[in-house]
């Protein structure tokens, strides 16, 4: 489900205009899933959340530093919705995360490559 919903975001293009109401606040009604840290690059790590009551899914990529196991959660860099099915999707990425970018792009190649 994890990487369903990573790969989706490089399927929806974010908008967000200046004065805009804050892209975080969509997530005010999910909850985390327990035991759900992922590390996906050197710098950051993804959690999954949910809203049971909307039946949605979503995986939170933060900034991180880990060592011998244990993370340090910095501030939030991204987000990808969906439901069940894979649909209905919302996704957000902080402008400035180049980064993460670039890792998402890499980690959707790979796995175009695998599947192709």
């Amino acid at each position: 489900m994890f990487t369903a919903i990573l790969l989706l975001s490089l399927t929806v293009v974010p908008s967000l205009s200046r004065g805009a109401e804050d892209p975080w606040n969509f997530l005010d009604s999910f909850t985390p899933v327990p035991r759900s840290l992922t590390r996906i690059g050197e710098h950051y790590v993804a959690m999954l959340f949910v809203n049971r009551e909307q039946r949605l899914f979503a995986a939170v990529i933060f900034n991180a530093s880990c060592d011998a196991g244990r993370c340090e959660l910095h501030q939030r860099a991204s987000y990808a919705v969906a439901n069940a099915e894979g649909s209905n999707t919302r996704l957000y990425v902080e402008p400035r995360e180049t980064e993460l970018m670039a890792l998402i792009g890499a980690i959707y190649a790979q796995n175009s490559r695998r599947s192709g």
